[in-house]
């Protein structure tokens, strides 16, 4: 047996077991090109994926679509990138999804970068963002990031991806006074912070450890909050988000419906999989469009005259004791003359009544 093969029967796969022989058949293939002139490497055969690395070694102007001025690697599995340089500053969109790469070397020849799509590589450490002043998008999701660092350059973003990494703490990006969102999902962050002076209009926040609703008051700008999936039991702390439209808490261990009197703009209130008990403290909420409360412990139809919204559209209260008494389809029905969506079932008597009526404005 040669020296490779050897290190290839060492390096057992963790959830495959035929993969020490996937990767012996690939490894095989590496003397030939194949048709898309792609060539084989096996640096990644740690036995979590038996497909193998790959280096680009065709023609980078077959990538780009001057139309578009976009240049697409997608899945292309690749381990590094391949010299950019002939496509010089025409390049403003770049699709690098789903390969293997450690970092964004060669990247810096497309000067004129304004979205990058990094989703699903091998990135550790997130690279210096100052070849790309002109950036505006970026997704560096499903990566292996543990800090958020030298983002100081970037402050032309608007929108910015980090779900699923390994992120234990928001920082160094309260200085991007551009973004108008960026997603946290999915990490292992356990407090809100260091976000003062930012003017964000959309906060995700869901799947994390985060456990209380603070250092929210300077995001007066904020308009959608998502802290789904997380170790809520309070909803306080928002009086300061007048502009709060979008609030979504499900999967939480929240007991009571409260703290949100103030934010008068809501339209969407997502509440679900908790352990609220009643219907409470919606008064003032006019404009909700959207109540999701399915999946809680509400067991009596007091505090149903509660939500005074004329605007509603959407209630989900399946799953609670509530929705096993008798007439409960039809009292919620005669309750909210607006309503449409009934848990999973469309109204649609009221569907068609709607539609003809806009029928009638048009």
């Amino acid at each position: 047996m040669g020296k490779k093969e050897e290190e290839v029967e060492a390096v057992q796969p963790v959830f495959d077991t035929q993969g020490a022989a996937a990767l012996r058949a690939a490894r095989a293939k590496t003397e030939k090109k194949d048709e898309t002139q792609i060539e084989l490497k096996l640096s990644h055969d740690n036995g979590y994926d038996p497909v193998p690395e790959r280096f680009f070694d065709g023609s980078v102007q077959d990538l780009y679509n001057s139309e578009t001025q976009h240049m697409e690697m997608l899945n292309m599995r690749i381990c590094e990138l391949p010299d950019l340089s002939p496509l010089g500053g025409g390049v403003k969109t770049v699709n690098l999804r789903q390969n293997f790469l450690l970092n964004l070397k060669g990247l810096e020849a497309l000067v004129n970068l304004e979205r990058i799509d990094l989703y699903l590589n091998a990135i550790e450490e997130i690279p210096d963002f100052s070849p790309w002043t002109k950036l505006t998008w970026l997704d560096l999701s499903f990566n292996q990031i543990r800090k958020l660092s030298n983002f100081e350059s970037a402050t032309h973003l608007k929108e910015l991806y980090l779900v699923n990494n390994k992120i234990r703490k928001i920082e160094n990006v309260n200085h991007l006074v551009n973004l108008d969102q960026i997603e946290f999902g999915g990490n292992r962050i356990r407090k809100i912070e260091n976000l003062d002076g930012m003017r964000l209009e959309k906060l995700w926040l869901g799947k994390n450890k985060i456990r209380k609703l603070e250092n929210l008051s300077t995001l007066s700008n904020l308009k959608l909050l998502s802290l789904q999936s997380n170790r809520i039991e309070v909803i306080e702390n928002l009086d300061s988000l007048p502009q709060l439209e979008e609030l979504y808490l499900s999967h939480n261990g929240i007991k009571r419906i409260s703290g949100i009197e103030k934010n008068v703009n809501l339209r969407v209130l997502d509440i679900a999989a908790n352990f609220v008990e009643k219907l409470e403290n919606l008064n003032s909420l006019k404009n909700l469009e959207e109540l999701w409360l399915n999946d809680n412990k509400i067991d009596s139809w007091a505090g149903l005259n509660c939500i005074t919204s004329n605007k509603i559209h959407t209630i989900y209260l399946e799953r609670n004791p509530i929705s096993q008494t008798s007439m409960y389809r039809q009292r919620l029905i005669s309750a909210f003359p607006t309503l449409r969506q009934l848990d999973a079932s469309t109204l649609q008597a009221r569907m068609q009544i709607k539609n003809n009526a806009d029928e009638d404005v048009d």
